[in-house]
């Protein structure tokens, strides 16, 4: 299933080598499939095409989180600060906010985290 997203996505690639959504939804795909390194390098290129993408930022600190908690547990500052530039770029991404909880919560900030989970929530 995410074989083929990546292979929809690589043709959209293709045909626009500067969409920023394209290789977002590429390392979602990556994500999905458990591939962490492929992930950050497709939010690294959606970010140095747009800068000011935030879903981009998440999904970055989304991959640099699962990524340490599967493999390294040594990015789990940088993943947050990943979730903070999302958050700063656009104040309403609930998936921003949501990271950034989940995060808040394995560290033991329970209050802050249910704070961020409230915003994701629209609360």
């Amino acid at each position: 299933m995410f074989d083929q997203a990546i292979e929809n996505f690589d043709k959209a690639i293709q045909a626009d080598p500067n969409s920023a959504l394209a290789w977002t939804g590429k390392g979602l795909s990556f994500v999905h499939k458990m591939n962490f390194n492929e992930a950050i390098d497709c939010f690294d290129k959606a970010i140095e095409l747009d800068p000011s993408y935030s879903d981009a930022w998440a999904g970055k600190g989304l991959a640099t989180y699962l990524k340490d908690v599967f493999e390294e547990r040594e990015y789990f500052n940088e993943a947050i600060s990943f979730f903070e530039t999302a958050i700063e770029l656009d104040h309403n991404n609930p998936n921003a906010w949501a990271g950034k909880g989940m995060m808040l919560e394995l560290i033991g900030r329970k209050d802050e985290a249910q704070d961020c989970y409230e915003k994701s929530m629209g609360v």
